[in-house]
C-alpha cells in the first residue's frame, strides 16, 4: 500500500490484511459489480459479496464507493485478466 494510505472511519482499519480482499478492493475500484469480480476470482457470487461486506466493515464504511476511493487512494490495482 501506498505511504499515504488513509485508514478507514474512525481510525478503523489501517491496512486490508487479506490479499484476496486487497485484490477485491482493487476491483471494486475498478467498477466491478460482485458478479464480475466473482467471475473473475473463480468465486460463488455470495462469496464475492461477503468479500465486500468485510472490507466495508474492516474499514467502517457503509458504501461500495468508499471503499472504491480508499483502492486509490492506497494505490491499489487490479489485476488484469490474466491473474497478474
Amino acid at each position: 500500500m501506498a505511504d499515504g494510505c488513509p485508514i478507514g472511519r474512525g481510525g478503523q482499519g489501517a491496512g486490508i490484511p487479506h490479499p484476496r480482499q486487497r485484490e477485491v478492493a482493487a476491483l471494486v475500484a475498478a467498477g466491478l459489480t460482485d458478479a464480475e469480480i466473482a467471475a473473475r476470482l473463480g468465486l460463488a457470487r455470495r462469496e464475492a459479496f461477503d468479500e465486500v461486506e468485510a472490507i466495508l466493515h474492516r474499514l467502517a464504511f457503509r458504501r461500495r464507493t468508499q471503499s472504491a476511493l480508499w483502492a486509490v487512494a492506497c494505490a491499489l490495482h487490479a489485476p488484469d485478466d490474466d491473474g497478474t
